[in-house]
C-alpha cells in the first residue's frame, strides 16, 4: 500500500517530535550516555522503537480520526514519561529501591544505571507498548 508524500511528511514530523519529547525529558531527568560506544549502541537500540512508532503513527493517521490520533499521542507520550521519570529516580537513589524492574544485582558492579536503562530497559518497554497500540488499533479499526 503506498502512502502519498504528505502523508509521509506528517509521520516524520510526528515522530520527530515524540521523539524531541522523550530527549528532552531525558535532558531534564539527567539520564545520560557519557561514552561514544554507548551512544553507537543506543542507535542500534532504539532502531526497532522508531520503526515502530512511525508504524503506530501511520496507522492513526491512516485513520483520519481525532481519537486514533489523541490515543497514538497519549500510548507514545505518556507511559514512557512515567517509565523515564522512574529510571531517573533509580539512577538518583543508588540503594536497593522497590519497583517493576529490579537493578540490585548492579550494585557491586561499576555500571552506569542510566546506560542500562537507556539501552536495554527503555526501548524494550516502548517497543511492547507499540506493540500493543499496534493490535489495538488494528482491533478498533476491524470493529468499527
Amino acid at each position: 500500500m503506498l502512502i502519498k508524500a504528505n502523508l509521509k511528511l506528517r509521520i516524520l514530523v510526528h515522530v520527530g517530535l515524540v521523539v524531541l519529547f522523550h530527549f528532552i525529558v531525558i535532558c531534564f531527568l539527567e539520564i545520560g550516555l557519557n561514552e561514544t560506544v554507548a551512544l553507537k549502541s543506543a542507535w542500534i537500540a532504539y532502531f526497532s522503537p522508531i520503526i515502530l512508532l512511525c508504524t503506530t503513527c501511520a496507522m492513526s493517521l491512516q485513520a483520519n480520526k481525532l481519537r486514533y490520533y489523541l490515543l497514538w499521542v497519549s500510548a507514545s507520550t505518556l507511559p514512557s514519561f512515567f517509565i523515564l521519570h522512574y529510571l531517573g529516580q533509580m539512577q538518583t537513589n543508588k540503594e536497593a529501591v522497590a519497583g517493576f524492574v529490579d537493578l540490585n544485582h548492579f550494585n557491586n558492579m561499576d555500571i552506569d544505571y542510566g546506560q542500562i536503562s537507556l539501552l536495554f530497559y527503555f526501548p524494550l518497554v516502548v517497543s511492547l507498548i507499540q506493540i500493543i497500540l499496534i493490535v489495538v488499533l488494528w482491533a478498533m479499526r476491524i470493529t468499527k
